[in-house]
């Protein structure tokens, strides 16, 4: 699993589910999300924790945690 930490504690996770669509590349308005090596990762540098990845994700591979 990859994670990424945004400011109010939320991580933003893509985990196994993913079955490599790229919708949520497509959904991202700050195109923090990237395909790399058969798998798509979070640019937390770029992401904005605006959730629109895991609400257009078909497989729910993009889950919000709080820690």
């Amino acid at each position: 699993m990859k994670s990424n930490q945004c400011s109010d504690g939320k991580y933003y996770i893509i985990c196994d589910l993913c079955i490599n669509c790229g919708l949520c590349e497509s959904a991202c308005p700050v195109n923090a999300i990237r395909s790399s090596d058969f798998c798509y990762k979070i640019d937390s540098s770029k992401c904005v924790c605006c959730g629109a990845c895991a609400d257009a994700c078909p497989a729910a591979a993009i889950m919000i945690s709080i820690f």
